[in-house]
Order: C-alpha cells, then sequence, then structure tokens
C-alpha cells in the first residue's frame, strides 16, 4: 500500500509539471524565429549621425572637439587617405615580394600566391562571397588561391588569445592545407575583426577601440611567426551596424573599430611605442577597402547600407549585404596600384605619384 501511495504522489506531482512542460514546448516551436529576430533590428534608425573617416578632414574630430581622446579623420590620420611616403615604401618593398611560390616558399613560375581572410562570421560571409565572384573571373591572376580563414564567433580576443576550446588557428591552417597550399605560400590577409559585446558605459571610446587595437597587433605578430611570406595585411572596418538591437557589437562599435585599424597602422610607422608592432615583427600593415557608410547616407564612394543589407540580428550581411562587401574587394584588389601588380590581370593602374592629385580633387561625394 506505501508503494501505491508513493507512486500516485509522484503522478499527482509531477502531472502539472508536464503540463507546464507540453504548453511551453507548443509555445516555442510555434514562434516563428524570424519573428523573435526581429526585435533585435529597427530600420528606422537609418543614421548614426557619424562621419566615415575616409570623408573626416584634419578638422573633424570624433567623439567630439571637446572631448578628451578626441581625434582627427583620415584613414592615416591628419585627413589622409594615402599612407605616408616612408611607409609606403615599406609597402612598395613588400608587395614586390608577392608572387608565386611553390610549397617550400621558395620562387617558382608554376607556384602560387596565398590571399586568406581573418576575422570572425562577418568576415567569413563576406569573402565566400568574393570567392565566389573570383571563381571564374578573367581578371584574376591564375597563380592567386583566395583561401577562407575567417570563423565564426572568432573575434579579435580568441585569436589574439587562443585556448583549448576557442582556438581558430587550427582551422586557419586546415582551410591552408584543403586549399591546396603551405603556410609558405600564404603571403596576403584580409583581416576584419571586432570584440565580442561591448558595453555601453564601460567600453565607450577609446577603451573599446583601443582593446581591439592591442588584440589585432598580436594576431599581426603571429602572423610574421606562423607565415614567414605574409608580406602585407590588409585592414578592413566593419559595415555599418545602426539597425542593430543587439548586444553584439551594434554602433558605436562597429565604427569605432576604424580607429583600432588607423591607430595600429600608425603604431608601426612610429617604430611600435604603444603596441610594440614594428617592420621586423610583423608585415607591413595597410588599410583594405573602407566599408563603414552612415546608413542611408552614402559615403564619398557612394556606399550606403540599407536595412535589407543585414539579416534579421541587425549585425550580419544579408546576401545584398555580402555582395556589397565581396564587390568592393573586388575592385579594391584589381584596381589599388598594389594589389592589381599580382591580383589581376587589368593593365597596370596609374602609379601613386598620378593617382595622389586625383584622390586629392575627388569630390566629397558622388551622390
Amino acid at each position: 500500500m506505501k508503494g501505491k501511495r508513493r507512486i500516485n504522489w509522484i503522478r499527482q506531482a509531477v502531472a502539472p509539471l508536464l503540463g507546464i512542460g507540453l504548453i511551453l514546448s507548443v509555445f516555442l516551436f510555434s514562434v516563428n524565429p524570424a519573428q523573435t529576430a526581429e526585435s533585435l533590428k529597427d530600420c528606422t534608425i537609418i543614421s548614426v549621425g557619424f562621419k566615415p573617416l575616409i570623408d573626416m578632414l584634419a578638422t573633424d574630430y570624433y567623439p567630439g572637439p571637446d572631448h578628451a581622446d578626441k581625434v582627427n579623420g583620415g584613414l592615416y590620420g591628419n585627413g589622409n587617405n594615402i599612407p605616408p611616403e616612408s611607409h609606403w615604401q615599406r609597402a612598395k618593398a613588400a608587395n614586390a615580394a608577392i608572387l608565386p611560390r611553390a610549397a617550400d616558399g621558395k620562387p617558382a613560375a608554376d607556384g602560387k600566391i596565398g590571399l586568406i581572410s581573418l576575422g570572425m562570421s562577418n568576415t567569413s560571409s563576406e569573402f565566400d562571397t568574393f570567392q565566389k565572384l573570383i571563381l571564374d573571373s578573367p581578371l584574376k591572376a591564375p597563380a592567386v588561391t583566395a583561401v577562407n580563414g575567417a570563423q565564426p564567433s572568432m573575434t579579435a580576443f580568441w585569436w589574439a588569445y587562443p585556448d583549448a576550446t576557442h582556438d581558430p588557428w587550427i582551422n586557419f591552417n586546415q582551410q591552408i592545407q584543403d586549399a591546396g597550399l603551405t603556410a609558405a605560400q600564404i603571403q596576403v590577409v584580409w583581416m576584419k575583426l571586432t570584440e565580442m559585446s561591448p558595453k555601453p558605459g564601460v567600453d565607450d571610446f577609446p577603451v573599446f577601440a583601443y582593446r581591439l587595437r592591442d588584440d589585432m597587433a598580436v594576431i599581426a605578430k603571429r602572423l610574421k611567426q606562423d607565415y614567414p611570406n605574409v608580406q602585407i595585411v590588409y585592414l578592413s572596418s566593419r559595415i555599418y551596424a545602426g539597425y542593430s538591437l543587439s548586444p553584439q557589437s551594434p554602433e558605436p562599435f562597429a565604427y569605432e573599430g576604424g580607429f583600432s585599424n588607423r591607430w595600429l597602422i600608425e603604431d608601426q610607422i612610429n617604430g611600435g611605442p604603444v603596441t610594440g608592432i614594428t617592420y621586423s615583427n610583423a608585415p607591413v600593415l595597410l588599410w583594405g577597402p573602407y566599408l563603414w557608410a552612415d546608413g542611408l547616407n552614402p559615403n564619398s564612394e557612394g556606399l550606403i547600407w540599407e536595412c535589407t543589407d543585414l539579416i534579421d540580428d541587425g549585425v550580419h550581411p544579408s546576401l545584398s549585404g555580402n555582395k556589397k562587401v565581396a564587390q568592393k574587394l573586388f575592385t579594391f584588389f584589381t584596381t589599388d596600384p598594389l594589389t592589381a601588380q599580382w591580383f589581376s590581370l587589368l593593365p597596370p593602374p596609374l602609379p601613386r605619384s598620378l593617382l595622389t592629385p586625383i584622390l586629392s580633387n575627388m569630390p566629397a561625394s558622388t551622390h
């Protein structure tokens, strides 16, 4: 009898819990995931009011002229979007060493030039689209092999400080191997990174941007150590994240990451007094395509970011967003005065001496 009573008691106690579980199950599985994710994107936030780095003058300051840590504009500082002459000469010398190499890294007429991406999920999906774009392109040099080394969730911290459960370098090396290349054939890196879930009020400018800069310095040094033929690392900014209500990496942090790139390059130019980055312990660092624009306000290159260019979290690019970045990459690699020498089959672009006045006289907006 005691056994029967115990069983009845268990049934009476568990039955309500089973009912609650059934109700929760019906609720959870009946909710459209797109509807829940939609709350993470607000398509009315078509601008955050920041000026793209490429459009800022030496007299334009972020966050403002009275901020203690104010910084002026330009990819290379003081309103300049081209590197100083000393850095340009370093870049030219490094670019001259980018050539087809055999598996052992020695120059070979039938060798390969490995171009690899490094970054998180956005970088991965954008570079994947770029790979598809160039797959059968008659403009790409046959020696160039593009490898997608970027990986979801692998933000700057994990690349800088991997552990047993978060080590992106393992898959990075596997991707190189799967592409039929060796570490000695990797010569150019496209790097686009952020830090996970920065907190407003804690990581306000310049805290987040400094941390990202410092982590990227660690990464650049490792690239030089593990891939000795990497000559140049091209850095790109994040895309617009103003539509996002997600805490992953919203504005203003997406915008401020551009300053991280600039400061890292400046530190290399200055001999590494802040991060220790130099020409001897890291590849030459240069800007790749600048990808940030203030929502629907076009930057001087005509780039805008529509709400449909991002998926429902407002952070990751949609198919159209991936295509925009892929096209920017393709245009950059085929027309940049340095990259075009090894990436493209097009006639050589204008030398920098002729290109500089064209860039200087370019109108502020093409719209």
